[in-house]
């Protein structure tokens, strides 16, 4: 399974990323607030039908938050 993530909006509260399967179709939408220990949002779920896409995105990207690794493009490869 591969899911990408991309940065739509960034500011001192948040992050807003597009995420998907496909890099034509990054329908999905996360909020990733940038305080540790607050949750993500799922703004919009992607039309994957897979819904580990959307839990591996979130994950995935809360993960880097704590660790400060968020980055304008990200992947996720398993």
């Amino acid at each position: 399974m591969i899911v990408l993530m991309n940065l739509l909006e960034k500011n001192d509260e948040y992050y807003l990323y597009s995420y998907g399967m496909d890099e034509n179709n990054l329908d999905g939408i996360i909020k990733i607030y940038l305080k540790k220990g607050t949750e993500g949002e799922v703004v919009k779920e992607s039309s994957e039908k897979n819904r580990k896409v959307t839990l591996t995105a979130i994950c995935k990207l809360m993960k880097a938050r704590d660790n400060g690794t968020l980055s304008e493009n990200m992947i996720y490869a398993s």
